[in-house]
């Protein structure tokens, strides 16, 4: 029988930390961000005004809306799947769900899932 580490360590898509309440017997759930894969990118590089470094412009798709339509499709598994309610951050290519460590190892073996962290909690000063 394989460890709780050694399952972690062997599925990439789950962040360090997490191992122990995943595998374990506990069965309280946690805000999780599952980052998502997406298509990728292309980094534009522009001359800059003063020094003539070249400089990050910006980044490019191929397609613009498959970015957008794949974090969809996770976040419409999420929802209709696993029973779970998704906050999407699109810029972030990753949405915000609170899940049980059951639903959290359905949503490690997806294939939009790139990664699974904990959520940190807001600081007190930044809440109020």
């Amino acid at each position: 029988m394989t460890s709780a580490t050694e399952q972690a360590s062997a599925d990439s898509s789950i962040a360090p930390g997490l191992d122990e309440w995943l595998y374990g017997e506990n069965t309280d759930s946690r805000s999780l961000i599952v980052e998502v894969k997406l298509p990728q990118r292309r980094v534009v590089f522009g001359e800059a005004q003063s020094d003539q470094r070249r400089l990050p412009r910006g980044l490019v798709s191929k397609d613009p809306e498959a970015r957008r339509r794949t974090i969809q499709a996770l976040a419409a598994y999420l929802r209709d799947e696993l029973g779970l309610s998704a906050k999407v951050l699109e810029t972030a290519a990753a949405v915000v769900v609170t899940a049980s460590p059951a639903q959290a190892r359905r949503l490690a073996e997806h294939a939009l899932t790139k990664r699974i962290r904990l959520n940190r909690p807001l600081s007190p000063k930044r809440t109020a």
